[in-house]
């Protein structure tokens, strides 16, 4: 419904343009104006094509059928196309009946265009991006298409055979365009990687050097090296790629090279105080990173977001800044707000003292390389005594020269962040005591000494003493110490268990002092068990090995894991896991340990085996079929037992350990089981299989047994069967002739056609088999064929002229086609074996070809031919009569062109060749010009045209001819032709124009429609100028001008205006023709929503019905203004007339449209700059109502009107005479301005001989040098 509406709606807007063009027809008629409009305008059913243009998006928008875009592709002798890359479109065979049209749409890199594309095959390509399987597409045949309907890339070369005619390959986007290299670098030395998808050559410019760089690259990827000569600054580099086929691209990228890291800046929060790298702060970070490249900061390896930062959490930082070009800087740091903490204050407050020297210790958990400074404080009262500072990592400090008394003492820790803590204890009272050390060297546990031996006591001390020696109450003896360390042995053999020993001594100086010490005297080893216990295992990931023993883990001192009898770990923990597991790997594990007394013990070896293989098994095959029940054997390759589950139809039937091979317990029936194995180290295996014992079924369907087969002999087989486990079929045929069923043919299909089966009884059956072996065999039927024999035969190249066949040689073929294999005999006018005039020879079924020697010389020949059935002796027999033309036609004679004079378009004549056999087919024809094939081909009548300039200007030519008759047999070739040719070049193209764009960007280039040259006569160029923009030839800047010639692709990129609701124009002009290209910027009015639009979309027209009407406008811009003005008032009494009438509206927008164009055109939007012949500007300005005048009149003309532009310069043109002035501009150099101090614009020119001067000098004068001519503008224009 909405595709009816959106046509009843495009009929209506045509409806309504050709009312508004009626209306301005007749008007102009009315006026009395006579013109010739040079565009034809066809219709194509529902698409119109503009015959002066090309296909383009609008053709496509239209949705043209198949038809439509046949008629553009091969309408008349000239290709619609802007590529045209076909030959010999005069003779275009091509056929809109036989043309297939393929179109694809959406394109992307998976869509796959065939290798080889065959005659009458168009291909339209929507947009998106197309790709081939191989390095080229081969076009085979004739009328062939390869069309863009949008933005189409094709990545792939387009191979055209060179005999292959009417092929067309137009508006596609070849991808060869492409390089790749690097956006930022930080050398200067780079590559650049071009990708082509044919052999193309380069051209590489740019910014980044002064000249060119060219070459040729393969279909590959190829590496250049280029060297930028901007470093740490921008480099444009421009790639312009063109291939054998003339396709050229332009690629344009844009590389900065850059050196420089980025730079980061770092101060303590709120000062100016810049960080260190590396150091510890305990105060916020302010950070900032610059550089013109960033391209990305990281902390830690996460990503920031921006380039300014401010850390205040604790912890370490890493950042790090990269630029694009891989520049990278960075820096660390560390916040920490957090004081060391002080523990184990040693004394703590209020303790006593008794010692010889007072001695301070702390302990902190702050790591000791983050310690600054340790300091401690002793107080007497608020008396200082004593202080000092103590190296990292000490955390004691003994202080000599302490008198008994009360202290107070501080340690005051700093990290290197800059935290200090404190820590402090108060009433401390020391008590001086002498310094003698009584040492035992046991294990200290729970105020026990453990030993497995005697206990040993060591005496030292700074006095002599005399000390005795009590064990469990019992006094061993005694002795004196006199100032040599000495060690005591405690002898208490053979006792177990606790025992106290005492020491008592008595100084010299009278003090006396006890030492008791309990002891515990073990002798008994450890014991250990380790787990797991040997066993078998499919894990290769680990093992976690744990212990215990007969002792608790305080009273042993150290373990060993031992793994294959190496000490894999040595420490206190409990467990240990093994990793890095071999398949099939065999580890012996074992624990040991020391308990605090001296003793060791150690477990048993526990072995672990690494097994991963499964049980098998045998004699039966998973998901099989089977007919009668299989015995399955179950192995395993350590002949270990075997955990075995089996279940029947889903019910386990028998589980648990097999020890025998077989498995056992399986009962005899149709059934499904599925047997599932477990070996000890847990790897598992299994299978399922079916008991079927149903036989198929199976029964013969056609032919019907009985029948008599006489249409042919290819004959169908059909038959029924079926399973629920269906394998196939096995089908047998034999004849009558033989005695057994011949080899029989395995098929899945319930039909078999056999071809070429000879007359005769034939009995056939069919064996249907499951997959479980179970078969079943049809009845054995039989049937009849009996086919008559036919066919044709002709000669291979014989022409037939009036019911009469020429060939010319006595060597010809014969070509049979016989529907069963024959016997073939030919007598009569042949030259047969050993010399005879029969050839007999057996020949098969299908077409085949005999070659056959006629009797020697020209003439008619006749023979005979008999075909006949070897098995049925059915015979055809055949008459043939041919005729040997050797004659050859009589050589052309020109006598009628020699030494003619030919001008222009031109038809050749002479006389008809004559030819006493198969008569004349036609003429070979050359013509050259110093020994150069100008123009050479065929013809089927004795004459040939040249067109106009298809030899060139002018010069004299030589034409050579030799007549062909049917059988291509060549005359003798003519005596040459002289004859003198002169071309009549037409120098003025078709017309053209180009589509305005409306309500576009401001500052935006844009390109315009393409135009293609046509009408000029061949081998013919003439210039192309624009005024403003670029021109693009072929897809190539060529700046402002160059020559074109027919076929050639035109386009206009122009920038739109920095002002909104502006019109920016470029005109082209090709000889006698021009059109503008417009562009419209858009409107700028956002607070009004009814005043959006204030120029083409006040009309409330869509962008088509406008430009619909600007093409009817350009029929009135011809009129001069005096015309213009009476078609205005015209206009003005039609639009009251029908707003009287209340008229359809959209007719009214349309006239409306057309009369504000006039009355622009009539009144300009801009002032009218005219300059007059001897190089003076005029401005000339319209009043309305009154005309025209120019603000440059003297003040004597300033009040002067004109009704009309031609009268105004006429008038200006006759008060300002063209100087004489003798000189010849140099028109291959482009015309270039010049701002004179005053702000006035002077267009500057360069003469042949070298010398330059200006179109806007009221005085014409000629500078030797350019500087000359500058310093004489500057002069006669100050700045105001």
């Amino acid at each position: 419904m909405a595709f009816l509406m959106k046509q009843a709606k495009r009929k209506e807007h045509l409806k309504k343009l050709m009312f508004i063009q009626h209306i301005i027809f007749g008007a102009i008629i009315c006026l009395g104006i006579g013109f010739i409009i040079t565009k034809t305008l066809a219709n194509d059913g529902s698409v119109s094509r503009n015959q002066g243009e090309y296909i383009n998006d609008y053709f496509w928008s239209q949705n043209p059928s198949t038809g439509n875009i046949f008629d553009a592709l091969y309408s008349g002798n000239t290709a619609y196309t802007k590529n045209m890359s076909g030959y010999d479109f005069q003779n275009n065979t091509c056929s809109k009946n036989n043309i297939n049209i393929v179109i694809y749409t959406g394109g992307n890199q998976y869509t796959i265009l065939p290798e080889i594309i065959t005659e009458n095959t168009v291909f339209i390509l929507n947009s998106g991006t197309y790709v081939n399987t191989i390095s080229q597409i081969t076009l085979s045949g004739d009328c062939i298409a390869i069309i863009g309907s949008g933005k189409a890339t094709f990545g792939g070369n387009i191979k055209r055979n060179t005999q292959t005619k009417y092929t067309i390959i137009d508006n596609i986007l070849y991808r060869n365009n492409s390089f790749y290299s690097p956006t930022y670098t930080t050398q200067t030395g780079i590559n650049i990687q071009v990708f082509a998808n044919s052999t193309s050559n380069y051209l590489i410019s740019g910014s980044f050097l002064s000249g060119y760089i060219t070459g040729t690259i393969q279909n590959q990827a190829t590496n250049i090296p280029i060297t930028l000569e901007h470093p740490n600054n921008s480099n444009t580099i421009d790639i312009v790629l063109y291939d054998t086929y003339n396709h050229i691209n332009h690629s344009k990228k844009t590389i900065i090279n850059d050196n420089i890291i980025p730079i980061i800046t770092a101060f303590l929060s709120g000062t100016a105080t810049p960080i260190n790298n590396g150091e510890t702060y305990n105060t916020g970070i302010s950070l900032s990173v610059s550089d013109d490249n960033l391209s990305g900061i990281t902390n830690n390896g996460s990503s920031l977001n921006g380039s300014s930062f401010v850390f205040t959490n604790q912890g370490l930082y890493s950042v790090i800044a990269g630029d694009k070009a891989g520049n990278t800087t960075g820096i660390s740091f560390e916040i920490d707000t957090t004081p060391p903490n002080i523990i184990n204050l040693q004394p703590v407050s209020g303790s006593n003292v008794n010692t010889s020297l007072l001695t301070l210790s702390w302990t902190t958990q702050e790591n000791t390389t983050k310690i600054k400074s340790q300091k401690y404080y002793l107080y007497s009262g608020t008396n200082l005594l004593a202080s000092g500072i103590v190296q990292a990592g000490v955390t004691s400090q003994t202080l000599p020269n302490i008198n008994n008394g009360t202290y107070k003492r501080q340690i005051v820790l700093e990290d290197t962040a800059g935290n200090i803590a404190t820590g402090e204890s108060s009433n401390i009272k020391f008590t001086k005591i002498p310094s003698i050390f009584i040492t035992p060297t046991a294990h200290l546990l729970s105020n026990k000494r453990y030993t497995n031996t005697d206990p040993i006591i060591i005496l030292s001390g700074n006095k002599n003493f005399d000390y005795t020696i009590i064990k469990s109450g019992f006094l061993l003896g005694n002795s004196t110490y006199t100032g040599i360390t000495k060690q005591e042995i405690i002898s208490i053999s053979p006792q177990t268990g606790d025992i106290l020993i005492q020491i008592g001594y008595t100084t010299q100086d009278g003090e006396i002092g006890t030492g008791n010490f309990s002891f515990f005297i073990d002798t008994t080893l450890p014991q250990f068990t380790l787990k797991p216990l040997g066993k078998r295992t499919n894990s290769t990931n680990s093992i976690l090995y744990t212990r215990t023993g007969s002792k608790t883990d305080d009273r042993i001192k150290y373990y060993n894991f031992l793994i294959n009898n190496s000490i894999v770990y040595s420490g206190t923990n409990k467990y240990y896991t093994k990793t890095g597991l071999q398949v099939n790997g065999t580890y012996i594990a074992q624990v040991r340990g020391i308990d605090i007394a001296g003793n060791m013990g150690q477990s048993i070896a526990e072995t672990t085996i690494i097994d991963q293989t499964p049980p098998t098994i045998h004699n039966v095959v998973n998901n099989t079929l089977y007919k009668e029940l299989p015995y399955p054997i179950i192995r395993d390759e350590n002949n270990d037992p075997v955990q075995v589950t089996v279940k029947k139809n889903g019910v386990t039937i028998l589980s648990g350990i097999q020890n025998t091979e077989y498995v056992v317990g399986l009962d005899v029936g149709e059934a499904v089981y599925i047997i599932t194995t477990t070996d000890i180290a847990g790897n598992t295996t299994g299978l399922t299989f079916t008991i079927d014992t149903t036989v198929p079924t199976v029964g013969l369907l056609t032919p019907i047994s009985g029948t008599i087969i006489t249409g042919n002999n290819s004959i169908v087989f059909t038959w029924t069967g079926n399973d629920t486990n269906f394998s196939g079929f096995d089908f047998s045929l034999r004849s009558n002739d033989y005695g057994y069923f011949s080899t029989g043919r395995q098929t899945t299909n319930r039909n078999l056609t056999i071809n070429n089966l000879n007359n005769g009884i034939y009995y056939r059956k069919v064996i249907a088999t499951d997959k479980a072996g179970n078969t079943t065999t049809s009845s054995t039927q039989h049937f009849t064929i009996s086919v008559p024999l036919t066919g044709q035969i002709s000669i291979s190249g014989a022409v037939t002229v009036a019911y009469i066949q020429y060939v010319n040689s006595e060597n010809i073929k014969l070509i049979t086609n016989i529907n069963k294999p024959t016997v073939l005999t030919i007598t009569g006018n042949i030259v047969g074996e050993y010399g005879s005039q029969i050839i007999n020879k057996e020949i098969g079924a299908g077409s085949q070809t005999t070659s056959i020697q006629l009797t020697a010389g020209e003439g008619r020949k006749d023979f005979y031919i008999t075909l006949q059935d070897y098995i049925d002796n059915n015979i055809l027999s055949y008459f043939q009569s041919v005729v040997v033309d050797k004659t050859l036609p009589s050589k052309p004679i020109l006598t009628t062109i020699n030494n003619q004079i030919y001008t222009g378009t031109v038809t050749l004549n002479w006389p008809v060749s004559t030819d006493d056999g198969s008569g004349i087919k036609g003429y070979s024809y050359q013509i050259t010009q110093n020994n150069q094939i100008k123009k050479a081909g065929t013809t089927s009548s004795a004459s040939m045209v040249i067109q106009n300039m298809e030899l060139g200007n002018q010069g004299s030519f030589t034409l050579k001819i030799k007549a062909i008759d049917n059988v291509n047999n060549e005359s003798d070739r003519s005596e040459n032709a002289v004859f003198s040719y002169t071309g009549i070049p037409d120098t003025s193209p078709d017309s053209f124009t180009f589509s305005r764009q409306t309500n576009v960007e401001i500052e935006k280039t844009y390109k315009s429609n393409t135009i293609t040259i046509t009408g000029l006569s061949l081998n013919t160029t003439v210039m192309a100028t624009i005024d403003e923009g670029t021109l693009f030839v072929n897809g190539i800047d060529v700046n402002e001008r160059a020559l074109v010639q027919n076929g050639d692709v035109i386009y206009i990129e122009l920038e739109s205006s920095d002002e909104y609701d502006e019109v920016t124009t470029s005109t082209l002009t090709i000889n006698d023709k021009t059109a503008t290209f417009k562009l419209t910027t858009e409107n700028n009015d956002d607070d009004d929503d009814d005043d959006d639009d204030d120029n083409d979309d006040d009309y409330n027209l869509s962008d088509n019905e406008i430009d619909e009407l600007e093409q009817t406008y350009e029929l009135i811009s011809i009129l001069d203004s005096s015309l213009k003005l009476k078609f205005k008032e015209m206009l003005e009494d039609k639009i009251d007339e029908l707003e009287k009438e209340d008229a359809d509206e959209d007719e009214i927008e349309k006239l409306r449209y057309i009369y504000d164009r006039v009355v622009e055109d009539i009144n300009g939007t801009e002032d009218i700059i005219y300059t007059a012949p001897n190089g003076k500007t005029y401005i000339i300005v319209y009043k309305e109502g009154v005309g025209y005048s120019s603000i440059n009149f003297s003040t004597a003309n300033k009040t002067k009107y004109f009704s009309t532009l031609t009268e105004i310069k006429t008038f200006i043109d006759k008060n300002n005479t063209k100087l004489s002035l003798n000189y010849t501009v140099d028109n291959s150099r482009s015309t270039a301005t010049y701002n004179a101090p005053n702000g006035k614009t002077y267009k500057i020119f360069r003469t042949t001989n070298g010398q330059y001067g200006s179109y806007n000098m009221v005085i014409p004068k000629l500078f030797n040098t350019l500087q000359e001519l500058k310093n004489h503008i500057n002069k006669n224009n100050p700045k105001k």
